[in-house]
């Protein structure tokens, strides 16, 4: 069995199906993973009617909305609720999808006011979401900030 910790970038509110990014890592174009990705290129190659085994949600951080976080020290604790009114994201490659689904469950909302400030670097041009990153800062100007 093999398992990676993907995130899902549909909302819960979206029901029947979930969505991921998942960057695909191709054999023989890193000397350090000639393989590539192992899991990726399974995924990748996975027929449209194929199966997978899933589970979660994992972690100890949960967006409740309105800016409030629930926390947990560790897995097993009870969360710890915080409330913010900014959140400051730094992030680079991959590492944006947890990101962008705190972003969107934040925009959707037209009651959440939380002020979202992000850093993001990517090492490889032609990053796929950056038109729909386009559009959220068009259109949420007010909150988002780059």
């Amino acid at each position: 069995m093999v398992v990676r910790p993907y995130t899902p970038i549909t909302l819960d509110t979206q029901k029947g199906y979930v969505d991921f990014v998942i960057k695909v890592y191709k054999g023989s174009v890193n000397p350090k993973f000639p393989k590539g990705g192992v899991m990726s290129q399974y995924l990748a190659n996975l027929p449209i009617d194929g199966f997978i085994d899933v589970r979660g949600p994992s972690g100890k951080l949960e967006y409740k909305g309105c800016g409030l976080f629930y926390i947990k020290p560790d897995l097993r604790s009870s969360p710890n609720p915080v409330k913010v009114k900014h959140v400051n994201m730094i992030c680079g490659g991959s590492g944006i999808t947890p990101m962008f689904q705190l972003l969107s469950y934040i925009l959707q909302s037209k009651d959440d006011t939380t002020q979202i400030a992000m850093v993001f670097a990517n090492v490889v041009r032609g990053f796929k979401y950056v038109g729909d990153f386009t559009l959220v800062v068009h259109f949420h100007f007010y909150h988002l900030h780059f």
